[in-house]
């Protein structure tokens, strides 16, 4: 890891004054490596082939294959934005006076819902029409702490095929994320992506109280054996719901009643067809035990 943070800071070094930022592995004299152009503390971390090679194979490096004919250029290879992720966190680079993030960074599916959610209005979709727009949400979103991981995700979106987006500057070797994006357009949301950023939605909505709807009682209390066998027959799960419905907290008494009336009611219907949907408070109390105890 210290020479994946090395790299990616003299990467950084390189890129501000506008200089190539391709790295090769060269054999010296004796059995040690070098890295041209050289890295912060390359002496003492004494970088291997293994060690390059090693990163190549996490993904935090792209091997760019032989350029030279030298047989002493054993390798040549670029950092990759996940190499950039990984290895700016601990930068030997960063300014130790400079705060830490304050959030914490965004996972590729928040970075999805963001685009879903910058999408719904007209202003968002405007800003998704031109790189430097949506880049400058995200700034405005994440903060420049989290900018470069939200480039990262939103490219590994796109190769997922969640997203799509006009990239103009993708043969441009070596240019980094953050400035293609900037100058890419037409930000979209594929089919699958829509149907992700959905799922994603109705995963974090609160459960609320959903109707229930009564069936014949015989046909529940087949369910009841094949799908737990923790009771044998439908009077045995009603007094499980019962027992529940004592031992529930946060229901005021009113509800409490109407659930245990409820039940009762059902233990009456037995082999009949109950009161077909119940949407009162006690019915929901009642739907969500027989749902927990019936493994729906």
């Amino acid at each position: 890891m210290r020479i994946l943070r090395s790299i990616v800071a003299r990467e950084s070094e390189l890129q501000a004054d506008g200089r190539p930022t391709d790295f090769i592995m060269v054999q010296m004299v004796g059995p040690s490596f070098g890295l041209k152009p050289g890295i912060p503390g390359e002496q003492e971390l004494s970088p291997q082939e293994s060690d390059i090679l090693e990163l190549v194979d996490a993904g935090c490096l792209r091997d760019l294959g032989p350029s030279s004919s030298s047989a002493a250029v054993l390798l040549r290879f670029a950092v990759t934005s996940q190499g950039r992720v990984t290895g700016s966190g601990g930068s030997v680079a960063r300014d130790l006076s400079q705060p830490l993030p304050q959030t914490p960074p965004p996972s590729a599916d928040d970075v999805l819902a963001w685009v879903k959610d910058l999408s719904a209005s007209a202003e968002g979709a405007q800003a998704l029409e031109d790189g430097g727009g949506f880049m400058s949400n995200a700034l405005a979103t994440w903060g420049e702490d989290h900018r470069r991981r939200v480039a990262a995700h939103l490219f590994d979106l796109t190769a997922d095929g969640l997203l799509t987006f006009e990239d103009p500057m993708a043969r441009i070797d070596q240019m980094d994320e953050v400035d293609r994006l900037g100058m890419a357009a037409n930000l979209r949301l594929t089919a699958s992506g829509r149907d992700r950023a959905a799922r994603l939605e109705r995963r974090d909505q609160p459960a609320g109280a959903s109707p229930l709807q009564i069936v014949i009682a015989e046909h529940a209390q087949i369910a009841a054996r094949d799908i737990n066998n923790n009771y044998a027959n439908f009077d045995e799960l009603l007094d499980l719901v019962r027992q529940g419905i004592e031992t529930m907290e946060g229901i005021d008494d009113d509800t409490r009643d109407e659930a245990k009336s409820f039940v009762e009611r059902l233990r009456g219907s037995a082999g009949t067809l109950a009161t077909g949907t119940a949407t009162g408070a006690g019915g929901a109390v009642v739907g969500a035990l027989l749902k927990s105890l019936l493994g729906l």
